[in-house]
């Protein structure tokens, strides 16, 4: 038997790390370690009145093809749907009346901007593009660059709304490219019946891995070799551990280590969030509904929830899929409401902002400290931790434990990690 590694973290990065230490990497023993009692994180496919409907992502971006290629490893090539992105139509809510945002100069014609704010768009091209200020806040960047009118009337809106986080907060070097990305029809997918059939395909090729579920960890011990206590009082060794979670997790387990790891990871934070996911006849809805996009609300403007997405039509074309998500920093007092009052605060303003009948379904769900924001801080924070760290031989992380959030991140970072175990230990 070769050198063992022990993952911690059930959801895909985990998944996906012990995927390709078995099939890419031969002399490795694995052993995955899931506190809950199925795989897939976040990861959850929910399928009311015959329908399917992601309880979290229910995309991924293909540009990057670490996500899809994983698909195709896993005999779900053929199932790839190319799907039309939310983050290609953006709106602004206001008064009663929905804005599109254009990410183009047609968005000089838009209502939503003051003469002000069009006049000092028009001078954008003459300024000097230059790179994000690496300490600086995404806040300072948009208002150098296009004015603080702009970023009163159509960006801190959007930016609070989709990324649930107050520009001020964010650092402009982790968040500005992404978010200036134009996404296509071509370079988005789904996969056909459900996110969960991924999960289930890296499961069922999990043959060779000591997969084990409601085993939550209590500590992990920087001993050498290093020592993984269960919350049962097992205790486990290996030559090397991944830490496929929240870096606030992460910390927690660490023990004497937690300290100098808390000072490297302390470049973002885990907001939380929750979710409240609604199923309407077509008819029923305004026609902005019926395409994949994001509304979030206007200056002035006081939602129980930081935005809205349509998801689009199902896979059967009988129901609209619609997501409010609810921030627990931007609106902590519904965030900490009881689930169905906060469910039923949420549907109530949805009724009274669009004039619609109640959803057919709907379903709450939170997600503590779920969503990694890279923040804004003195100079020297880091905005993404490496998958190895100095100072931890033989500790590594993946995921959202290096500020990871999407499906196609933690993927690359599942298999970028899982060449680094490979190399320290083969």
């Amino acid at each position: 038997m070769g050198p063992r590694v022990i993952i911690v973290g059930g959801g895909i990065s985990g998944l996906a790390t012990s995927f390709y230490l078995r099939t890419h990497f031969s002399g490795i023993s694995v052993t995955l370690l899931e506190a809950s009692d199925r795989l897939g994180g976040v990861l959850r496919t929910l399928r009311p009145s015959g329908t399917v409907f992601e309880a979290a992502a229910d995309t991924f971006d293909g540009k990057d093809t670490a996500a899809a290629d994983l698909c195709r490893e896993t005999g779900l090539g053929a199932d790839l749907v190319p799907c039309e992105s939310s983050l290609a139509a953006l709106s602004i809510r206001k008064d009663g009346r929905t804005f599109p945002v254009p990410l183009s100069p047609a968005l000089l014609k838009s209502p939503l901007l003051d003469f002000s704010a069009k006049a000092r768009l028009l001078f954008t091209p003459f300024i000097p593009r230059g790179r994000p200020d690496p300490a600086g806040s995404l806040a300072d960047f948009v208002c150098r660059r296009f004015g603080r009118s702009f970023f009163k009337q159509v960006a801190e809106p959007l930016v609070r709304g989709v990324a649930m986080a107050a520009p001020e907060d964010l650092l402009a070097a982790g968040y500005f490219p992404s978010a200036g990305r134009r996404a296509d029809r071509r370079s988005v997918f789904c996969v056909k019946g459900g996110m969960d059939r991924l999960v289930n395909a890296l499961a069922k090729r999990m043959e060779k891995v000591d997969v084990r579920l409601s085993a939550a960890v209590r500590s992990v011990g920087c001993d050498k070799p290093w020592r993984v206590t269960l919350e049962s009082g097992e205790a486990l060794e290996a030559e090397a551990v991944c830490l496929a979670l929240p870096a606030p997790l992460a910390i927690g387990l660490t023990g004497l280590a937690g300290p100098r790891l808390a000072e490297q990871l302390s470049g973002f934070r885990y907001d939380p969030a929750a979710v409240v996911n609604m199923l309407f006849r077509p008819e029923e809805v305004p026609g902005e509904w019926r395409r994949p996009g994001f509304v979030v609300p206007g200056p002035g403007e006081r939602w129980p929830f930081a935005c809205l997405k349509s998801a689009g039509p199902d896979e059967t074309g009988r129901y609209i899929r619609m997501k409010a998500f609810i921030s627990g920093v931007l609106q902590p007092e519904v965030f900490s409401l009881p689930g169905a009052a906060a469910e039923r605060a949420v549907i109530n303003q949805v009724k009274e902002e669009w004039r619609v009948p109640a959803p057919r379904w709907s379903a709450f769900t939170r997600y503590p400290g779920s969503i990694a924001q890279r923040r804004f801080g003195p100079p020297g924070l880091i905005s993404r931790a490496e998958p190895s760290l100095p100072g931890f031989p033989g500790l590594f992380l993946a995921g959202s434990a290096v500020g990871e959030f999407g499906i196609t991140d933690c993927v690359r970072s599942a298999g970028q990690t899982a060449e680094r175990i490979a190399r320290a230990l083969l």
